[in-house]
């Protein structure tokens, strides 16, 4: 998806305010057309906003004598009027006739002065269809637009809040049920791990082995002795207890830098801002094991060359009593996150001569200075879950609460519709459903039951109850089928 799709600026502003609003809409069945017959309807206006009937539109479908493709057929609308629609909530009022997929849009004159009395159209539309399967059960959309006033506008908001206290109400009547909000069916989780990084030096005999590192109290987590050009390699290794419950994949993006000089008191006395950030590239791993205690491991092992920082602290000895800090950043990815966890230590080394040798273990018993090979760290996890993780979750979302850039210019009398919108949807779509499938199914009961030259053959007449019956039958049998609205309404 491109940028080209998102708007930065205010969601609530138009730079270009229109002049005309949808006020509502509904639709023509064209069972007719392609039965080339003629057929008056009385349709339901329904509003695009509130979902509910504001008036009735008069409509006749007749077949056209125009000449078209040998593909294609046309028709002609008339449109009548429009009863229900007051002056004083909107006037200039024009329609718009098209088919939802097709491009072909015809429009109607703009009407005005008819104050609380009919919207009396009487013009008549021309429309060309091809001859196509799928179009045969599809509808015509008329669309109402208008000049609105601030009283359409201030009706809308008193629709919303009338709709909101009705469905909260209710739910104070109805018993806690099964629908929980996302923010109490899904929990944080927490996940310890602990992590052992180790520093390895090339030896004489070609194996690399891990350096020591001397911690001088309890409190010191320790600095390496690293010894001036060797080549050094760097091992990570992260363990957690959470068993199954929390998987990872690998290790990446593991990168050195921030190189900074320390005092005995661990106060910054110099920082090498000149020095590079150096990516590490992964030698053996990730190696991910699982251990007969229910824990979980995973190691890698990176090369290290300290001398692409460019950096004087990590080329020369450190001084006694000093020490040079560096940053190790790594992250790890896990398939039940959407995103990789970024982990960051800081490491204490401290550089010495190649051929300086590391105190005597008898020595060590005198002093107060712990000779250890690796440093740990514990950290703490803590995994958010996101709003909506699988489709079938969608229905738990509660969006009511959150802030939406330019909002605040609505002023304080504006606020988010409830659980309402939906159910107000639904039934509005039931509704056209039923109403396309009763005028088609009257058009055409009409179109048989009518004499072709007013008399009444007796034969005729015996199959056409016989007919009857048999719908009679077929109507009982069919099946009903629970609408997803009332569905919903139940749970709620």
């Amino acid at each position: 998806m491109t940028r080209q799709h998102f708007r930065n600026n205010d969601p609530f502003s138009e730079p270009i305010l229109p002049s005309y609003s949808l006020v509502g809409d509904t639709d023509v069945p064209l069972a007719a057309v392609f039965e080339s017959r003629s057929q008056d309807f009385d349709l339901e206006l329904i509003s695009s906003h509130t979902s509910s009937v504001i008036g009735i539109i008069k409509v006749s479908l007749e077949p056209s004598t125009a000449e078209v493709p040998r593909d294609s057929m046309s028709f002609n609308i008339v449109l009548h009027d429009i009863h229900g629609l007051a002056e004083r909530e909107g006037t200039e009022v024009h329609a718009q006739l098209f088919i939802p997929g097709l491009s072909a849009t015809t429009t109607t004159n703009k009407i005005s002065g008819f104050d609380e009395g009919p919207i009396k159209f009487e013009s008549t539309h021309t429309m060309m269809v091809p001859l196509s399967a799928r179009l045969r059960e599809s509808m015509l959309r008329i669309a109402i637009f208008a000049n609105i006033t601030t009283m359409h506008l201030e009706k809308l908001m008193s629709w919303d809040e009338m709709r909101d206290e009705a469905s909260t109400s209710q739910r104070r009547k109805r018993r806690r049920s099964a629908r929980l909000a996302e923010t109490e069916f899904y929990t944080e989780e927490r996940h310890d791990v602990f992590s052992k990084i180790q520093l390895l030096e090339l030896t004489e005999t070609g194996d690399y082995v891990p350096v020591e590192v001397l911690q001088h109290h309890a409190s010191d987590v320790g600095a390496f002795q690293l010894h001036q050009g060797i080549q050094r390699r760097i091992l990570i290794n992260l363990t957690h207890s959470s068993g199954d419950s929390f998987t990872w994949q690998e290790i990446k993006n593991i990168r050195i830098g921030q190189i900074k000089l320390l005092d005995a008191k661990g106060q910054l006395t110099d920082s090498n801002n000149t020095a590079r950030e150096v990516s590490l590239g992964i030698v053996k791993g990730p190696s991910i094991k699982q251990h007969p205690d229910g824990s979980h491991s995973i190691a890698v092992l990176t090369q290290w060359d300290s001398s692409l920082h460019n950096s004087l602290l990590l080329d020369r000895t450190t001084a006694p009593n000093y020490r040079v800090q560096v940053k190790l950043d790594w992250e790890v990815v896990s398939s039940s996150l959407s995103e990789p966890m970024k982990f960051s230590f800081n490491l204490a080394v401290q550089i010495q001569s190649r051929l300086v040798r590391s105190p005597s273990k008898f020595m060590q018993l005198w002093t107060a200075t712990r000779t250890v090979h690796a440093v740990a760290a514990p950290f703490q996890l803590v995994i958010k879950p996101a709003v909506v993780r699988r489709a079938g979750d969608l229905w738990r979302m509660n969006t009511s609460q959150r802030y939406v850039k330019g909002e605040e210019c609505l002023g304080d009398h504006w606020s988010p519709r409830g659980v309402s919108l939906v159910t107000d949807f639904l039934a509005a779509k039931r509704r056209r459903l039923r109403v396309a499938e009763v005028e088609a199914v009257r058009g055409h009961l009409s179109s048989r039951n009518s004499p072709a030259n007013g008399t009444v053959d007796v034969q005729n007449a015996k199959d056409d109850t016989e007919q009857q019956l048999l719908l009679q039958k077929f109507v009982h049998l069919w099946p009903t089928k629970k609408d997803p609205s009332e569905v919903s309404t139940s749970v709620i």
